[in-house]
C-alpha cells in the first residue's frame, strides 16, 4: 500500500462501500495515486486504465513502482495486449492483478478488450467521454461491461453540467438522457436555417444533482480545501525524437508538408532542426493537446 495523504485517505474512506466511484479532485491533488489505491482495494483479478497518449508511460511506471506481485502492461505494445488479452487467464496466475493500459484513441479499434470479464475500468481524464457520439465514448459506454469503474477528472464539466451525462451513466444512474436535461438544464431551441439547434440558458436543481452524484460514487475535492498539499513537483513530458528529424540531421535536406528545408549552412541546419522538433513533431503536438485537454484553467504557455 502506498502512503497517502489525509486528503486521499479521506476519498477513499468516503467511498470505500462503493464499487463505482468518480474523484473530481483539482490538479495537483494527487489522482494518481487516489485511483490506483481505490483500484487495487476492489480486488479484480484484471484492470483496465485507459488515459491520454501522453500519460500511459506515467501510469505503467506508477503501479510498477508502488506496488509488487501484478503484471503491468501496455497495451499500445502489441505483445503485451496478446498476453493482456488472449494469454490473461494464464499470465495473472503467478500475479495477484493484471492491469492494462491503453489510450483512448487506441481502445475502440481493439473489440478484443469486450471480452474482458470481472473486470475494473479506470478512465483517467473521464471528461473525454462526454461526447457520446464519440467512437472512443460509444465503445467505452456500450461495448465493455465493467465490473467496477473509476473516474479521474479535474474538471469533470468545466462548469457545464450538460457534459456530465455519459459519466453519471458509466457510474450507474439509469436515468435518460431527455429527464436529466429536463430536470437540471434550462435550454431553449432555437431556428437556425431550417434546424432545431439547442442553447444552454442555465441549471437548475443543481444542490439536488450534487446530491445525486455523491450517491452514485461521486468525490469533490477542490485545492482551497486541502491543507496538507504535497510539494510542488515540474514534470517534463519526453516526446519521442521523428524520423524526419534523424533524417535531415543526416542529410541536410527534407521535404516535409510541402515544404522543402535545406540546411546549407550551420544556421539554417539549426533552424530546421528545432522546427523539426516543434511544428512539425506530431508526437509533441499530441502530448501539448493532452495538456490542454486535461484543465479548464487558463493557461499561458512558453514556447521555445
Amino acid at each position: 500500500m502506498v502512503k497517502l495523504f489525509n486528503h486521499q485517505s479521506e476519498a477513499l474512506k468516503a467511498t470505500e462501500d462503493k464499487n463505482r466511484v468518480a474523484f473530481y479532485h483539482d490538479m495537483g491533488l494527487g489522482k494518481t495515486f487516489t485511483g490506483g489505491e481505490k483500484l487495487i482495494q476492489l480486488g479484480a483479478k484484471v484492470n483496465l486504465v485507459i488515459c491520454q497518449k501522453s500519460k500511459i508511460s506515467d501510469w505503467v511506471d506508477h503501479f510498477k513502482s508502488n506496488y509488487k506481485n501484478i503484471l503491468v502492461l501496455d497495451l499500445t505494445n502489441k505483445t503485451d495486449f496478446k498476453m493482456f488479452v488472449i494469454e490473461n487467464e494464464y499470465r495473472c496466475k503467478s500475479y495477484d492483478y493484471a492491469i492494462g493500459v491503453i489510450n483512448y484513441e487506441l481502445v475502440w479499434r481493439r473489440p478484443e478488450l469486450t471480452q474482458l470479464k470481472d473486470f475494473t475500468l479506470m478512465l483517467d481524464e473521464s471528461s473525454l467521454i462526454q461526447n457520446e457520439q464519440a467512437k472512443r465514448s460509444k465503445f467505452i459506454l456500450k461495448k465493455l461491461q465493467p465490473a467496477n469503474v473509476i473516474l479521474l477528472s479535474g474538471t469533470p464539466t468545466g462548469g457545464k453540467y450538460e457534459n456530465l451525462y455519459s459519466q453519471l451513466k458509466l457510474l450507474g444512474w439509469d436515468i435518460s438522457k431527455t429527464t436529466y436535461w429536463n430536470t437540471y438544464i434550462d435550454y431553449h431551441f432555437e431556428d437556425m436555417g431550417g434546424f432545431p439547434v439547442r442553447f444552454i440558458d442555465g441549471y437548475k436543481n443543481v444542490e439536488r444533482l450534487k446530491r445525486k452524484m455523491r450517491e452514485y460514487g461521486c468525490h469533490f475535492l477542490k485545492t482551497e480545501d486541502v491543507l496538507d498539499l504535497p510539494e510542488q513537483i515540474f514534470t517534463t513530458v519526453r516526446v519521442p525524437v521523428s524520423n524526419e528529424y534523424r533524417k535531415f540531421r543526416k542529410d541536410r535536406v527534407l521535404e516535409v508538408d510541402g515544404v522543402q528545408l535545406v540546411g546549407d549552412n550551420t544556421l539554417t541546419k539549426m533552424l530546421y532542426e528545432r522546427q523539426l522538433c516543434g511544428q512539425y513533431s506530431k508526437a509533441k503536438l499530441e502530448a501539448f493537446r493532452d495538456l490542454v485537454e486535461s484543465t479548464e484553467d487558463r493557461l499561458i504557455v512558453f514556447y521555445n
